[in-house]
């Protein structure tokens, strides 16, 4: 499977990491080689072979796109490589739609409403991808094979039954339990959950935990 990364930050690191210790092939894409040049020097140091182009390289070459880049800036981003380059790929909504205010109380806003989630949004820009949101509820250095008390849970929501399979194919060999909650506007719950792990983030400034589903 083709995978591209679309970013260098502390979660593409992650991602990235998985994806290729796990034997996926993997191509980066950054906007700028240049502003991008340490965290592009860390990639390398880590994965010397790793391929590093452009945004809109990579989303060509990718079968599945993950763009793990600020919510608000999602929307901004797909419409900057073009939103003819994501037909017929799954995309990989690894996302929260985190507002850029200061929180309250410790619980940052989200710049969606209750009645539609980014992944939705995201999903209706998109009509022949395969958006699927999973992750979100995962801190970077949690992704790839976390050491907590207990495996933790990763929940997924989309409208397609096998790109949802290929999503939780992933996930689970990060190390991981994989729940499909359900068509992709489960996805409102799953960016909810995203804002709480990052309010109990701040609470208690701790990162080092997850969800699990327990039935």
């Amino acid at each position: 499977m083709k995978i591209a990364v679309i970013g260098t930050g502390n979660v593409a690191q992650a991602l990235v990491n998985g994806l290729i210790s796990e034997g996926y092939d993997v191509k980066v894409g950054s906007r700028s080689l240049e502003k991008d040049s340490e965290n592009i020097t860390k990639l390398k140091k880590a994965h010397s072979n790793v391929s590093i182009t452009s945004y809109t390289e990579a989303v060509e070459f990718g079968d599945v796109i993950v763009l793990p880049v600020p919510g608000s800036a999602l929307v901004d981003v797909i419409q900057e490589i073009g939103v003819q380059k994501f037909e017929g790929k799954i995309l990989w909504d690894i996302t929260n739609a985190l507002s850029a205010e200061a929180p309250g109380n410790g619980v940052i806003k989200l710049i969606t409403t209750p009645e539609e989630s980014l992944a939705e949004k995201i999903q209706k820009l998109l009509p022949s991808t395969h958006v699927i949101k999973a992750m979100n509820t995962v801190g970077a250095h949690l992704m790839y094979r976390p050491v907590l008390s207990e495996k933790g849970t990763v929940f997924l929501a989309g409208n397609d039954e096998q790109a949802k399979d290929k999503i939780s194919s992933i996930v689970e060999k990060f190390g991981w339990e994989s729940y499909d909650t359900g068509k992709i506007e489960s996805s409102r719950a799953l960016e909810y959950m995203g804002q709480l792990y990052v309010a109990q983030g701040i609470l208690y400034n701790g990162w080092n935990s997850t969800f699990k589903y327990v039935k």
